[in-house]
């Protein structure tokens, strides 16, 4: 888990960097707000890395919920906590992954589509 993490960090540091290259962001700025305008590319290098991980976030879950049948009465309780615990993470997780790819995919598909027309004016 800590390794996707440090390449999202890795991610994130790049794209603020390019940014703040840019001049659209400044040196303090830590906002999602300016890391928007990254490419498209970047995340779909991290897209099965992350995919993988939240999919063993589920494995942990379920794994849980199985070690709890066999946890004596007492013990019971904590994990079924700590499976949905894992569960609702994992879920929160996929959910914002595909949010986000489908924000990057939509927002790419209107690039292209505004740089095609805008070709077909000039010509």
């Amino acid at each position: 888990m800590s390794g996707c993490q440090v390449l999202q960090f890795y991610y994130q540091q790049g794209s603020l960097y390019k940014l703040r290259a840019l001049g659209r962001a400044e040196s303090m700025e830590v906002s999602a707000e300016g890391l928007r305008v990254k490419t498209f590319a970047d995340l779909q290098f991290l897209f099965p890395f992350f995919l993988v991980l939240y999919c063993y976030q589920f494995y942990n879950s379920y794994v849980l919920w199985h070690l709890a049948e066999i946890a004596r009465a007492d013990e019971r309780w904590e994990v079924l906590l700590c499976s949905c615990l894992f569960f609702v993470i994992a879920l929160g997780n996929i959910v914002t992954l595909l949010q986000v790819v489908y924000v990057k995919y939509q927002q790419r598909r209107t690039r292209i589509a505004s740089s095609s027309r805008s070709s077909v004016k000039s010509e």
